[in-house]
């Protein structure tokens, strides 16, 4: 399986790095020091580490710089075992990894880190990567992605070729014509300019095989109705189209903004920023990195700052960021109505989804899909399946949204990787007695099935209360622009949640997809617990913890983040903040923080075990352990609902609020 380096006579050719299950770090510590994979053993597809995160590719502080040089260094050292600097000096050009890989984050970072190690190519091996990984590789020029089977002759066959210097042919790669043109002009900027001097014309989705009143799902509705190359005379589209879909809001933060300035200027000149089109139509958040301990991020925060005050667009911060974030992007798109039913919105976060609760459809892109969309007002889309999960019942006592989530993050459907690239439509009469926070929870976290989006249809009254107030429309005005799967449309998958039966619900280390019954978890003894992030920092959330940690007192450090300014000062004039308080609370003021390893309440120490109610716990999400002045492997991370959270901060350790006594 394994050949010296040395023993190959080929220093100067780009090497392949298998990476492997924990189980078997003999074998990545090998390559490491120098040996190279010629071909897989009949186990080793069945070896190959699978969930690999963007955090995983480049951890947290890696996100201060945006040139592939700079990254470089930091290539897959949040992976245990991979030390900074291993990629990049290792001579490696091709990755061969498990399935889900790249997930989570939308952040560009991490094509950019292995663009700059020199790697070339990766091949998933029996499952797929992130979407957003997938278009960042193909819109910023990165490496190729390959998705094969575990099958070991198809695996070897293609090992052999890339050595050989073989590719696959463009056709094969991206059958899609608008795909295959960005990749031929070499990357979403170079395809924009062309397109920009109209050196060619926009393939046309047209379908003529399909007749005018084809049943389409809302998200496909609202994509052709968005789609600039969709036939106007029919707007019809299906999966699989690539649609430049006109946006109704575009928003980037302090990580990507600076980012997209560069690109930019690099490739429309010093005067790029002129050529930002409907700016009233974009708005820019400082909230991930303001309460970084380190202060990594200020010089992102103060260039941001200055790209708003050049050109006018909106900025939502504090005078004083040392104070906190005015809000978290999402919480704040919805608190403002930032998005309508029916349009449709584009992030530079992983999360974006999370809008989809005001019946937009919102999804999260990378830096370059942004930034590009900041010239032309459009990004390029691939129409995705859409699978509906119709809720019933009514949550049992203890019970939140999260516990449903986590529900439907377990389905066995959902956790084999199959949601990859769907939109999930939240339906059903178990959501009528909803709050907007926890119909949020359900679109928030559809990012964790790495699905493109989650969307609610079927509006109930506190939604249709909520839009009313932010827009000042009538609740009728607002239905009616909800837009509504037709009744034979074509969904991929259909789950089912009766949410009589659900229970508190944990997701140990790792992913989200890990969700099990608490009372299938055992003792799990805790060293802190987080309750925050867009995911859970809102004011049901704190309101669960206020009413399960009243006249009690937390064991174990406590950190209560707000998702905005509005949510605190509500919470506080309810009396929920002196609650939290008095119960051995810290309340923090409000931002991203420990959820993206960017403040307090996250992993400290090489043994914390922490319990959090936000949307993601693989490793490093949030924070390394610091060892004498360096970050090393560490921590655990589980996931739960606020009342699980705040239950377990009294008992010290992983704990059923409805046990909890009075």
């Amino acid at each position: 399986m394994f050949v010296h380096e040395t023993e190959m006579g080929t220093e100067s050719r780009r090497e392949v790095l298998a990476l492997f299950e924990e189980g078997y770090s003999d074998l990545l510590k090998r390559q490491i020091d120098g040996e190279r994979i010629l071909f897989l053993g009949p186990e080793d597809t069945k070896r190959l580490m699978s969930g690999i995160s963007t955090d995983g590719i480049l951890p947290t502080k890696g996100g201060r710089y945006h040139n592939p040089e700079d990254l470089a260094e930091f290539a897959l050292s949040g992976i245990p075992g991979i030390p900074e600097g291993a990629i990049k000096n290792g001579n490696i050009g091709t990755l061969l990894v498990g399935g889900r890989f790249a997930g989570g984050s939308a952040r560009e970072h991490a094509v950019l880190t292995l663009k700059g190690a020199g790697v070339g190519t990766i091949l998933v091996v029996g499952g797929k990567a992130g979407r957003i990984f997938k278009e960042n590789c193909l819109y910023a020029n990165g490496p190729t992605v390959e998705e094969v089977e575990a099958d070991l002759d198809t695996v070897n066959r293609r090992l052999s070729e890339i050595r050989e210097g073989s590719n696959i042919k463009l056709e094969e790669r991206y059958p899609d014509p608008l795909k295959q043109l960005i990749q031929e002009c070499g990357g979403l900027y170079n395809f924009t300019i062309r397109r920009l001097n109209q050196e060619f014309s926009l393939p046309i989705i047209s379908h003529q095989e399909l007749s005018c009143d084809h049943p389409m799902t809302a998200t496909e509705k609202i994509l052709a109705k968005k789609g600039l190359n969709v036939d106007p005379k029919k707007r019809i589209v299906k999966p699989g189209d690539l649609v430049l879909a006109e946006t109704d809001l575009r928003f980037a933060y302090e990580l990507h903004t600076p980012k997209i300035e560069a690109d930019l200027k690099r490739h429309f000149g010093e005067g790029a920023l002129s050529l930002i089109k409907d700016r009233k139509s974009i708005v820019l958040f400082e909230d991930h990195s303001v309460l970084d301990p380190l202060g990594r991020f200020t010089h992102l925060i103060n260039s941001q700052r200055g790209i708003a005050e050049r050109t006018g667009i909106q900025l939502f911060r504090q005078e004083d960021s040392s104070q906190g974030s005015v809000g978290i992007c999402h919480t704040l798109i919805v608190e403002n109505g930032l998005l309508l039913p029916g349009q449709f919105g584009a992030g530079s976060d992983s999360h974006t989804p999370h809008a989809g609760v005001l019946g937009a459809l919102a999804i999260g892109f990378g830096a370059t899909a942004i930034g590009n969309a900041f010239v032309t007002k459009d990004i390029p889309i691939e129409v995705p399946e859409t699978a509906r999960v119709t809720l019933k019942g009514k949550l049992p006592k203890g019970c939140a949204a999260k516990d449903a989530m986590l529900s439907i993050l377990a389905d066995p459907w959902v956790r084999d990787g199959h949601a990859n690239g769907t939109v999930l439509e939240f339906v059903g009469d178990g959501l009528s007695e909803w709050s907007v926070d926890g119909l949020a929870v359900l679109t928030n976290m559809s990012a964790e099935a790495d699905a493109t989006s989650g969307i609610i249809t079927e509006p109930n009254e506190a939604l249709l209360s909520h839009l009313t107030a932010v827009t000042g429309m009538s609740k009728d005005e607002i239905e009616k622009m909800f837009i509504r799967s037709d009744p034979n449309a074509k969904f991929v998958h259909e789950i089912e949640v009766i949410l009589d039966q659900i229970e508190p619900m944990v997701a140990t280390p790792g992913h989200a997809t890990n969700a099990i019954p608490i009372s299938k978890l055992g003792r799990v003894q805790i060293t802190g617990a987080y309750v925050g992030s867009c995911t859970g920092g809102n004011f049901s959330d704190i309101r669960q913890v206020a009413e399960v940690i009243n006249n009690k007192t937390a064991t174990v450090p406590l950190f209560v983040q707000c998702a905005s300014l509005s949510i605190y000062q509500r919470a506080k004039n309810a009396g929920l903040i002196d609650i939290i308080a008095h119960a051995g609370g810290n309340v923090l003021p409000p931002g991203c923080g420990a959820c993206c390893g960017m403040g307090p309440g996250g992993v400290v120490n090489p043994h914390d075990v922490i319990i959090t109610d936000t949307n993601r716990n693989s490793p490093g999400r949030t924070g390394k352990p610091i060892v004498g002045g360096e970050e090393v492997d560490g921590g655990s991370v589980y996931l739960a609902s606020p009342c699980v959270v705040a239950a377990s901060s009294v008992k010290g350790y992983i704990f059923d609020p409805r046990n909890l006594e009075n």
